[in-house]
């Protein structure tokens, strides 16, 4: 059959070779020839293809790993003039467009505002890829993400969980109702998680501060056994989500630094920070890896989400490593504006304080973020409290809040 595909490529309509490209990713047949043969024919008849026949062709592609660039640059082109995608294509173009890396501001607002208006078409599963994408693409419309996560979100895969939970973390939209769901969702599908789905999902819970033990240590041990699966984002993920559960396995732990050493400069902003935040909080004082890590830090040029500057700072301080220039460009990233959460402020106040940077601004800034918190861990208060004594600050108005701060805590932890 693909022999006759092959001799008859240039017979193919738009539609045709949607439906065929379609059909040998489902059945997971790639052949270099055709696939390339009818790339170069969507090139020349891209503008008869449809919102499906765009997500059809791009979704393929993905699953066969081929990414062409002219191809790329015209279904963009051509995307931005159709004012008829469905809910599964608009999900299905957005998710193919973040795994290829490819961001297109314009197409992005344009699928956003399709998307407004008919979000219940969006399925459980199109909701995940949306938001999947969306996260990557750093791309927040309020209105959007909340009105899709309050879709009754059923049958979700592994995958869809970890999806919805990241981008969740991603955007700081703590929900507890929909967190838990996510996970009693997690619950019932925990040996269908393969190593990503699960660093991924221990990592979004880590961010929100949410230790439900069962799910937890169920999945480190699926990791465990999955060891030799990891890569570099799932090591830095897994590490990062057993020092914030305080959850260390000697061996576990000591395999996944091992890892990690081979791929320094492989690791992105967020998962330098979580595998400096990891080594800090379970003592490996590992020298080589350590400085390996912070220059690695040095030469970032993206910008720096609050989670990194917080962990990178924190790292830093535990060493005793004062890099002035990258302790002053993380101080400064950190005066942007952006949410914060008490393991943020309790961090980059114990920086401060080891470092003696008495920079009054941050530390106007993140006295009067402590006070909006009504909870405090017994390590986040702790870490404030260092903070303010190494840098011979006493106030008590934030100290008394601390101690209420943290009667909440114990009253949550135990009812819970």
């Amino acid at each position: 059959m693909c022999s006759e595909a092959k001799s008859k490529v240039d017979q193919f309509s738009a539609q045709g070779i949607a439906i065929t490209l379609n059909a040998l990713a489902k059945l997971n047949m790639y052949d270099e020839e055709l696939v390339g043969g009818m790339i170069q024919q969507a090139k020349f008849k891209i503008g008869a293809f449809t919102s499906q026949g765009i997500a059809l062709t791009l979704n393929a592609l993905v699953k066969f790993e081929v990414y062409d660039e002219d191809f790329v640059v015209e279904v963009i082109k051509t995307a931005k003039q159709i004012q008829n995608f469905g809910a599964q294509n608009i999900s299905v173009v957005l998710n193919s467009l973040a795994k290829f890396g490819v961001f297109d501001r314009g197409l992005v607002h344009h699928l956003i505002d399709q998307a407004k208006n008919q979000t219940a078409d969006f399925s459980s599963q199109a909701v995940a890829n949306t938001l999947a994408a969306l996260a990557k693409f750093e791309m927040y419309d309020e209105q959007l993400v909340k009105a899709l996560l309050q879709l009754n979100l059923r049958d979700l895969t592994p995958e869809g969980i970890a999806s919805i939970l990241n981008a969740m973390a991603q955007f700081r939209l703590y929900d507890e109702a929909q967190i838990v769901r996510m996970i009693q969702a997690a619950k019932s599908k925990v040996t269908e998680f393969n190593m990503q789905s699960l660093a991924i999902t221990l990592n979004a819970l880590a961010r929100f501060g949410v230790y439900e033990e069962e799910l937890v240590t169920k999945l480190i041990d699926i990791a465990k056994a999955k060891v030799s699966e990891c890569k570099v984002i799932d090591v830095s993920f897994l590490l990062n989500a057993m020092a914030k559960f305080g959850v260390y396995d000697d061996a576990f732990v000591t395999q996944m630094v091992n890892a990690t050493k081979e791929h320094v400069s492989e690791l992105n902003a967020p998962e330098l920070a979580n595998t400096l935040n990891a080594l800090a909080f379970f003592d490996i004082d590992d020298e080589p890896l350590i400085r390996s890590l912070i220059e690695a830090a040095k030469n970032i040029t993206e910008k720096l989400q609050i989670d990194e500057i917080a962990s990178m700072l924190y790292a830093l301080a535990k060493f005793q490593m004062n890099d002035k220039k990258l302790v002053a460009h993380l101080i400064k990233s950190a005066k942007e504006p952006g949410a914060m959460v008490t393991w943020h402020i309790g961090h980059i106040l114990f920086a401060l304080g080891t470092f003696r940077k008495k920079d009054q601004a941050m530390i106007k800034l993140l006295t009067k973020e402590a006070m909006t918190k009504d909870e405090f861990s017994p390590v986040d208060a702790a870490d404030v409290r260092a903070g303010l004594s190494q840098l011979g600050i006493k106030d008590e108005k934030l100290l008394a809040h601390l101690q209420a701060a943290e009667k909440v805590h114990w009253r949550r932890h135990k009812s819970s």
